[in-house]
């Protein structure tokens, strides 16, 4: 497992509290971890090697998604922004 570290922004680059994160193979699979970021929308997880999409929705940000991919052994902690587009959801 390797220690990720993420915030969930707006498109003006401010932290989105309490959004919706989830976590997906990037394969299509369904979302198989789910979150909420913190009040400045940081948020940390741990995941397996491999290839994911995380995303996040809010109410009043909208919508967005990244590619992580997540090596094998150790390592500094992995970081990600995901940024939310107004009017998707």
């Amino acid at each position: 497992m390797r220690l990720l570290e993420g915030r969930v922004v707006d498109e003006a680059g401010a932290g989105v509290a309490l959004a919706s994160v989830y976590v997906a193979p990037a394969q299509g699979q369904h979302a198989d971890i789910a979150q909420l970021s913190g009040e400045d929308g940081t948020l940390t997880m741990a995941l397996p090697p491999g290839r994911f999409t995380i995303g996040a929705r809010s109410d009043t940000a909208g919508h967005g998604e990244t590619l992580v991919d997540v090596p094998s052994g150790e390592g500094p902690a992995i970081r990600f922004t995901v940024t939310l587009r107004a009017g998707e959801r």
